[in-house]
Parts: structure tokens; C-alpha cells; sequence
């Protein structure tokens, strides 16, 4: 097994939030020890530190070395698709967003009855839930922001 994210957090315990043990690069090989829930327990050979050992979240490791399958520049994830701040995921679902209590949905009021709608994006690594504008909602509201 490899790391095949451009950075992946090895934390001290299966949990999004624990702390960091250290930071692998990509194509960094493990050697998995076990298994809970959406993390693995890995050891791995890390430059600075030594062999080091923790968790991982699954979706950062794969089965082929990523310069085999066409490695990506971590500079153009990074600008391209926003992390999770939880567990620092790049895959994210995109989803319409109601507040159960009014009956409404959130927006940005752009005019009298005009409004920009605000959608959820969920992060298919640990289930957090951000608050975000999807490709158009962004472009109309720099369009409103020149006005």
C-alpha cells in the first residue's frame, strides 16, 4: 500500500481530530496493521523521524504507487479543490441546504427579491458539513461584489 494524497497526516489515533504524528509524502509506502472504521493502522518509513506508526483515513492510501498512475501536483490540488479542515479529504459531495426550522434555505441577498442560494458540501472522509457557494452561486456573487 502507498499514500497517494500529496500530504497524509498519520494521527495518533482513528479520529480526524487527534494529533499528528507526522506528515508522508505521496508514494510513501506502508505497511498496513490494522483496521477501524474509515482509518488504518499503518507503519511507514518516514525521512526526518524514522519509521513511525499510527492512522491514516482509507482514502489517502491505494494499492499502486502513485507515479505509476499519473501522480498530481500538490500545488494544483491545493488550488483546485478545497481540503476537509478535519481530516484534510479533497472529496467532497455537493448538496442543497434547508434550515428544518424556518422552512427556508440559506442565501446571500443580492437585491429586493434576488438572492444567491447556499449550498452544504460534505466531506466524504469524516461527514463534515461546510457552508459554500457552488461554481455559479461564486460567479454571481462577483458580479454582484463589482456592482
Amino acid at each position: 500500500m502507498f499514500t497517494i494524497a500529496p500530504v497524509t497526516r498519520v494521527r495518533v489515533s482513528a479520529d480526524p481530530q487527534a494529533e499528528v504524528v507526522a506528515e508522508l509524502q505521496q508514494g510513501t509506502e506502508l505497511e498496513v496493521l490494522g483496521k477501524k472504521e474509515a482509518f488504518l493502522q499503518v507503519s511507514a518509513w518516514h525521512p526526518g523521524r524514522g519509521r513511525v506508526a499510527g492512522w491514516v483515513h482509507r482514502s489517502f492510501v491505494g494499492g499502486q504507487k502513485p507515479e505509476s498512475v499519473h501522480a498530481v501536483d500538490a500545488a494544483i490540488v491545493d488550488s483546485v479543490v478545497p481540503r476537509c479542515h478535519a481530516c484534510s479529504n479533497a472529496n467532497w459531495a455537493l448538496v442543497p441546504f434547508k434550515h428544518d426550522y424556518a422552512g427556508g434555505h440559506p442565501n446571500i441577498p443580492t437585491g429586493f427579491l434576488d438572492s444567491i442560494d447556499v449550498k452544504a458540501r460534505v466531506c466524504l472522509g469524516c461527514g463534515l458539513v461546510e457552508l459554500c457557494l457552488d461554481k455559479e452561486g461564486r460567479k454571481r456573487l462577483t458580479e454582484w461584489l463589482k456592482q
